[in-house]
Formats: C-alpha cells, sequence, structure tokens
C-alpha cells in the first residue's frame, strides 16, 4: 500500500500560516494585507510568498522583506497536521509521497521547515493538476494499493480511473482523518486476504497432522 498525500490544508495548516503574514504585514502598518492577497490570487501564477512580500515591501517602503519573510516563516514547524503524520510514520518512509500544487521554492521552503521530508520518500511539487503525477505512481506500484489524499475534488476528476485500477482517493475534509484511517484498514483487510488465498509455494497448501 502507497499514500500520496497533498500539503496545503491537509498535512499543514495552510490557513493558519496565511493568518501569520496578514498578521505580520498589519504590524507594519500595512492594514489591506488580506486584499493585496486577494489581489495577488488573481492571477494564475502559483503564489510565492517570498515575492509576495517583497513587491508589498517595495511598494510601501518598509523593512526588508527577506528578514519578514524569515520571521513569517518560522511559524511553519507549529502547523503541522500531528495525526496525519503519525499515520505516515506507520507507514514508513518508503510507502509514502507527498504531492502538493504551488509554486516549486515556496512549497519546499515549508516543507522543509516541517520536517515531512523525512517522513515520505519523494516530494513531488506540480505547478498545476496532479494527474500525471498520480498516474505514474499507479503505475509503479501496479500491485499495490495507492491511497490518494486531497482536500480538493478537482485533483481527483482528471484522472483517468481506467488506467489507475488500484486507486482510491480519500477527500480530506472534516471527517477526513477518519475516512482515510478507515480506507487503510480496509486495504489492509483486503490485502491479507489475498495472501490467505494465494497458492502456497512448492505445494497446494498446508497439510493437516
Amino acid at each position: 500500500m502507497k499514500l500520496i498525500v497533498d500539503f496545503d490544508d491537509v498535512l499543514f495548516n495552510a490557513a493558519g500560516l496565511k493568518e501569520t503574514f496578514f498578521k505580520a504585514l498589519e504590524n507594519k502598518g500595512i492594514q489591506s494585507a488580506r486584499d493585496e492577497y486577494h489581489f495577488e490570487r488573481k492571477n494564475d501564477r502559483p503564489f510565492s510568498l517570498k515575492l509576495f512580500l517583497k513587491r508589498i515591501c517595495d511598494e510601501k517602503g518598509i523593512v526588508d522583506s527577506d528578514a519578514l519573510y524569515q520571521e513569517v516563516m518560522e511559524v511553519c514547524k507549529d502547523l503541522v497536521n500531528k495525526e496525519l503524520v503519525e499515520v505516515l510514520k506507520e507507514h514508513g518512509m518508503h510507502n509514502c509521497y507527498i504531492v502538493t500544487n504551488g509554486e516549486e521554492e515556496f512549497q519546499k521552503d515549508k516543507i522543509t521547515r516541517t520536517g515531512l521530508e523525512s517522513l515520505v520518500r519523494e516530494v513531488i511539487v506540480v505547478p498545476g493538476a496532479k494527474k500525471e503525477v498520480v498516474e505514474m505512481l499507479c503505475a509503479k506500484y501496479p500491485t499495490e494499493t495507492i491511497i490518494f489524499i486531497d482536500d480538493k475534488n478537482k485533483f481527483f476528476t482528471d484522472i483517468t480511473m481506467e488506467a489507475c485500477p488500484n486507486l482510491k482517493t480519500v477527500v480530506y475534509n472534516e471527517n477526513g482523518l477518519e475516512n482515510l484511517k478507515a480506507e487503510i484498514a480496509e486495504t489492509k483487510k483486503d490485502e491479507q486476504s489475498k495472501v490467505i488465498a494465494a497458492p502456497q509455494e512448492g505445494g497446494n497448501g498446508p497439510t493437516m497432522k
């Protein structure tokens, strides 16, 4: 069994980070921080906090944006979904992948600061859809069940399910953790049933004495 896990709003409290940089900007006298953010997100570019802070700091003539970025990013280590982290630990790093959507430098910096990269086999950052990566991992492990966990349905709907017969999906909503654990338990049960049903090598099965 392999787990493909989203980062923002699944493994990581992205909303908490937003509140942190909104407050940091407001403390510098920029009361329009939220409006500035919503304006920034209207474009199609993946969001970079470093570039966002640089633009605002340059426009407003306030503190060095790099220093402000470092100050804000200090909270990353405290914004981890600890319960889901325990699930990753139980499965082992070789069975877990983080597949996240966004600007590569920003995403990787957040993940590095949380320490979560040590819990997974690979971190993959994509600027758009996750379809290609998910289908590639399903093809790489055709005999294993792949469970893909994300908080956004749009990352499920474009996947060619016929090409991924070993894929299961879990929407990480308010019941996400419970649903994931139930899916894992069911998958383990199915795997154990297959092992029991498989013919024994070198014979037709156990011999009664």
